[in-house]
């Protein structure tokens, strides 16, 4: 079976944290705050904090920013249900923008249409990576007074005109959940170029500190051992099936829950995160190179995800959109020993589950989007081979 995904470094993380649990170490030494050197040197911001997840850090930034109780966000339609519920937790109201059918991303279009006198907040998101219209969405921005966060829950390491995702807006969030390009098994950053706003974020993280997700990690070990092997084979058919998906994602989900708090990063998240951080640029470049390799063999009726001018995605996912029969072109490729995910396995079409305007292109991106395998354990040959599958399918 070729994964989808492949959690990078787990076996080397359990070497760390045996060395961390049974070493001495500096009671003066905060690898918290080095962590957050480390990721402010990489991203080149101002300010850089630590909190228990990517989530967290998007609620502290909400809350950082005075908003009043029925106050607008606007946020792409095609991304993360979760993201709604954690704006409306906050009594703010959720404004969904269509995308752009061949970038996934926000449509700066579409936002300049949802504006009213409410609208506080634009979020612009970096879907899979790729970097979104973020200059224009600056401008909009700027010219109505609206604050721009930066959605880089995916964009670790992606980069617009020369500069790190996140570093456009007011604030930016990142996410190092375990598939994530900085894993750290859960935990998040919140940059920004204002030092009041960052010492907001800490006095809302305050001095709590989160146990170590242990679970999340025998899970990472477990999902590398378990998915390339023919034991995945009966799980990710019964995913397939529209009957039992719901069902095998929920317990997908159960087995991620780590009960960590609102608050603070390990000290042993932020010593992982300090080691894939140092590694990053050059698996990423790699990623680069074996997604060039895979664009170049798919047919044209497959649309990869369209890529800015200027614009260097990390290829978290590689998503594509097929022709029609997506559930049948799953199937198949499962049938041929190669894991794609569909629907809400790649993200969610949030219009489906507000009372508003549809928005017609997330909506049909949503119908046609397959994530196809790309990660570091993939060769080149086992790269045509998908291409092959794929290719064969709509021939």
């Amino acid at each position: 079976m070729i994964p989808r995904r492949r959690i990078y470094g787990v076996k080397e993380d359990f070497g760390l944290i045996l060395q961390y649990l049974f070493s001495r170490r500096d009671a003066a030494a905060d690898p918290v705050a080095d962590f957050e050197q480390a990721f402010r040197d990489f991203t080149h911001a101002g300010h850089a904090v630590a909190v228990s997840s990517g989530r967290t850090g998007l609620k502290f930034i909400l809350m950082s920013l005075d908003l009043k109780r029925g106050d607008e966000v606007i946020l792409p339609a095609y991304t993360l249900k979760d993201i709604l519920y954690i704006i409306q937790s906050l009594c703010l109201k959720v404004v969904l923008a269509d995308i752009d059918p061949l970038t996934f991303n926000i449509s700066p279009e579409s936002v300049s249409e949802r504006i009213t006198d409410r609208t506080r907040v634009i979020l612009a998101t970096h879907m899979f990576g790729a970097p979104c219209e973020v200059d224009r969405l600056v401008r909009i921005a700027a010219d109505r007074r609206i604050a721009l966060i930066e959605d880089c829950a995916h964009a670790a390491c992606s980069f617009y005109r020369g500069k790190h995702a996140g570093s456009f807006g007011h604030a930016a969030f990142f996410s190092f959940e375990s598939i994530k390009p900085v894993n750290t098994y859960g935990g998040g950053m919140v940059i920004t170029g204002d030092p009041d706003f960052a010492a907001r974020i800490r006095r809302l993280r305050g001095s709590r500190v989160n146990k170590f997700p242990f679970r999340k990690i025998a899970v990472a070990a477990a999902e590398n051992i378990l998915l390339p092997g023919p034991v995945s084979a009966p799980f990710l058919y019964l995913l397939s099936l529209p009957s039992w998906h719901e069902t095998v994602e929920k317990i997908y989900r159960m087995s991620q829950r780590s009960g960590l708090r609102q608050g603070g990063m390990a000290p042993l998240q932020a010593e992982i995160g300090i080691r894939k951080l140092s590694s990053l640029k050059e698996r990423v470049g790699l990623i680069r190179e074996k997604a060039s390799y895979l664009v170049s063999l798919l047919s044209p009726d497959i649309q990869v995800q369209h890529m800015l001018e200027h614009a260097e995605a990390n290829y978290y996912f590689f998503v594509v959109k097929v022709p029609d029969r997506l559930c049948e072109v799953r199937r198949y490729l499962l049938s041929r020993g190669i894991d794609a995910g569909v629907g809400s396995e790649v993200t969610d079409d949030c219009s489906a589950y507000l009372r508003e305007r549809e928005c017609v292109n997330a909506r049909e991106v949503f119908s046609r989007a397959l994530q196809l395998p790309l990660h570091y354990g993939m060769d080149r040959s086992s790269i045509r081979f998908v291409a092959d599958a794929l290719n064969a399918f709509y021939q």
